[in-house]
């Protein structure tokens, strides 16, 4: 068989394409051996950081190494400490985290009705004590006057679910101001 420039671009494309393969099987190694030890974690919170963490290591686009990244593990401030669910403090932002970054997410606001109106195609617009105006997302028959005390609860996927308080009813709402 003769040594022609195919039969050399074919040899080179299949060194090309086991170095790659070679490659990417290492690094997904490292990767699984980092997802075991994500898995291996009790505490709800810090696996799912830990699983972000590597997560963003191995996306492709990234400014690192995958074949030495570690498995970073956020620490807590205070570990065993439940979040806040009723508080004040951080009211302004809640509702808007998609808005800007914020790390510090309260789980539940409780506030009192100053306004309860109806928008152009029927959903309720709610005026809280603290100013926030909160619109309901389906129209829905939903029972709130001024005055009630209401707590509105966050969701997955930066949903909110507002409820009259000792009330069990939650209807879905998002923040506009």
């Amino acid at each position: 068989m003769r040594n022609t420039a195919f039969h050399k671009s074919l040899r080179f494309t299949a060194l090309i394409f086991l170095v790659i393969t070679c490659g990417h099987s290492m690094a997904k190694s490292t990767m699984m051996e980092a997802l075991q030890q994500c898995a291996s974690i009790n505490d709800d919170s810090r696996r799912l950081s830990c699983f972000d963490d590597v997560m963003s290591l191995h996306l492709p686009g990234a400014d690192h190494d995958t074949a030495t990244a570690g498995v970073p593990v956020r620490t807590e401030a205070e570990p065993g400490v439940p979040a806040e669910t009723v508080t004040t403090a951080g009211d302004e932002v809640f509702g808007k985290e998609h808005w800007i970054e914020n790390d510090d997410k309260l789980t539940s606001i409780e506030s009192r009705v100053e306004r309860v109106a109806k928008s152009s195609q029927g959903h309720l617009i709610v005026t809280l004590a603290n100013g926030q105006v909160w619109k309901q997302r389906n129209v829905k028959r939903f029972q709130l006057r001024e005055g009630d005390t209401v707590v509105i609860e966050r969701g997955s996927f930066n949903s909110f679910f507002l409820k009259v308080k000792d009330e069990s009813r939650l209807e879905r709402f998002y923040r506009i101001q």
